[in-house]
């Protein structure tokens, strides 16, 4: 095997190797404690998205999805809730509807 395929699999495994390490310098206890935390699934809720009703002028996609965002947010405190809005005129550009997407992350 050539030394440089040997350097890349250290690179590979190296950061792996310091994670033991770290977890078995905590003790017995400590150890078990991050791999029953670590091995546990989470369950992350998959938000559904929000499209508006068509909409007059002066509104803006912060003031038709941040509420709703913020309610996500209180049902589930555990995470934080991201949103990405979208802007669709109608032909004549009077009328708006706004789409919002949601995603959600474990906080740390």
């Amino acid at each position: 095997m050539p030394a440089e395929n040997t350097r890349r699999d250290w690179k590979t495994y190296g950061s792996s190797l310091s994670m033991i390490i770290s977890i078995l310098s905590l003790g017995l206890s400590g150890g078990a404690f991050l791999y029953e935390h670590l091995t546990q699934p989470i369950n992350v809720p998959v938000l559904q998205p929000y499209t508006s009703e068509l909409l007059g002028g002066g509104q803006s996609p912060d003031s038709v999805c941040v509420p709703v965002r913020e309610k996500y947010a209180k049902e589930y405190p555990g995470f934080e809730i991201g949103v990405q809005a979208f802007e669709a005129s109608t032909f004549d550009n009077v009328k708006y509807q706004y789409k919002c997407q949601f995603i959600a992350r474990p906080k740390r």
